[in-house]
């Protein structure tokens, strides 16, 4: 007997409340097959309904049928456990489980093997990341200990060149308190003298009088603007800014090495303009290109369209017709730009490189 005929055999053999090999086989009126106990628990399973019905055709009998024992199928069933095609098929059966077991457990082992390489990357995520917070925390903190030093510094010296000059300042005015008060002196004794009646008595008293302490110099004594440390304001004021200039575009940099971290899983698709910040390139324009009624400020990232022509430099980049230029940086994978402008229109156009030779240009 063939292995198709085994199956089918022991399809025909098979009870289909129990899906096993039928035991004690019968035959309801309908010409269905089950085993003697499944059906009759099935029946008084069936609490709700009057009748009872066949499991597979729904077939309704009344009263009960008479279970009666299906001679055919238990010779069937008998011959076929003596032949052994039974446990030729359970061989098979078994064979295909330990072949879906295989399968599985490949499955299981290929799974292990991305779950230990994600939690290496977690792993790694987390050491890389605490290095990076390490390192920025000890630089800024250098950088905030610096400049923590510089204010104090720059405030010493301010007090210091205060004291300085208000010392001079007062040791003049003490010279000048002191002269103005001899000389009212002096005038008082004249103013008194002058007075005198007896000539003889004048002369002597005139002659007697000390001489006057040497006159103070006030050449140097000038009206002049009260702002005295106005300059050192400007300057600290102009340093800190390109300082702040310096931190301003530095972060830019950052935050596009931020955006480059290159994570094992696929970034989601960004929605909201912060996640499209993520992707954020700080475009500046090229002077090399740029129209001579193009004025380049803010460090080439603004541009101002004039009526008078710009001084550039000769170059064979420069847009002579067009009011235009070209920026300086390339544009690699996926970035995100914002533009401000002020007018009633602006062309602004993206390029990129197609099959090494063309170029497609669209304009926004």
């Amino acid at each position: 007997m063939s292995q198709k005929g085994a199956q089918l055999d022991l399809d025909s053999i098979s009870c289909s409340i129990c899906l096993d090999v039928m035991k004690d086989p019968v035959t309801i009126p309908c010409g269905h097959s089950y085993c003697m106990g499944c059906i009759k628990n099935y029946w008084d399973g069936e609490k709700q309904n009057e009748k009872e019905s066949c499991p597979q055709c729904r077939k309704a009998f009344t009263p009960r049928p008479d279970l009666v024992k299906n001679t055919m199928l238990a010779f069937l069933v008998e011959q076929l456990k003596k032949t052994g095609l039974l446990d030729v098929e359970r061989t098979e059966t078994q064979k295909e489980l330990g072949v879906s077991r295989q399968n599985i457990q490949k499955r299981i082992q290929d799974r292990d093997k991305y779950v230990k390489l994600l939690e290496e990357e977690e792993e790694a995520i987390n050491c890389s990341a605490n290095k990076a917070v390490e390192h920025s925390e000890e630089k800024y903190t250098e950088l905030l200990t610096a400049m923590v030093n510089m204010r104090s510094m720059m405030k010493e010296r301010i007090r210091v060149q205060q004291e300085s000059q208000g010392n001079q300042v007062r040791d003049v005015h003490k010279k000048l308190e002191k002269e103005i008060s001899e000389l009212k002196s002096r005038d008082a004794e004249l103013k008194k003298l002058s007075q005198e009646e007896d000539l003889n008595q004048l002369q002597q008293i005139y002659d007697s009088l000390p001489p006057l302490s040497g006159s103070t110099d006030t050449s140097s004594i000038k009206p002049r603007p009260l702002g005295y440390f106005n300059e050192v304001t400007a300057s600290v004021t102009k340093d800190l800014n390109k300082l702040l200039d310096i931190v301003t575009e530095d972060w830019c940099g950052i935050a596009l090495a931020l955006s480059k971290v290159d994570m094992l899983l696929p970034k989601p698709e960004p929605r909201s303009r912060a996640e499209f910040i993520q992707l954020s390139r700080v475009i500046t324009l090229d002077p090399n290109t740029a129209n001579r009624r193009l004025l380049l400020s803010e460090g080439n990232r603004k541009a101002t369209a004039t009526e008078r022509q710009q001084v550039y430099f000769c170059h064979p980049d420069r847009f002579d017709v067009h009011t235009q230029a070209l920026s300086g940086e390339a544009l690699n994978g996926r970035c995100y730009l914002e533009m401000e402008w002020k007018g009633l229109q602006v062309c602004f156009s993206l390029a990129y490189l197609l099959f090494c030779k063309l170029t497609q240009t669209e304009v926004i």
